[in-house]
């Protein structure tokens, strides 16, 4: 975002963290389910029913990305893999 796009507006300019990187987040469709429904869980909080189900629905869902993650793996030994887009990333 260039601050020429924030001109003339009340909008706070967002400052990027220095030297702060994200943890790596595994790229495959249940890992993405898996974090929607977990921030949907946390948006409903934990005394909401839906907001429990979701966080543990969640859960198994990243545990089903691991095993996807795990089976590449063993298919492609010594390499590290996710699927972005559909594509086998090796």
């Amino acid at each position: 975002m260039d601050q020429a796009d924030l001109q003339n507006t009340n909008l706070p300019i967002p400052i990027p963290a220095q030297g702060v990187e994200a943890p790596h987040q595994p790229k495959t469709l249940p890992h993405a389910i898996g974090r929607a429904a977990k921030n949907g869980a946390t948006d409903l909080g934990s005394g909401d029913r839906f907001g429990t189900a979701l966080a543990v629905y969640g859960t198994a869902m990243e545990k089903v990305g691991f095993y996807v993650l795990d089976g590449l793996q063993k298919l492609i030994p010594g390499r590290r893999c996710s699927i972005a887009a559909g594509q086998l990333d090796c």
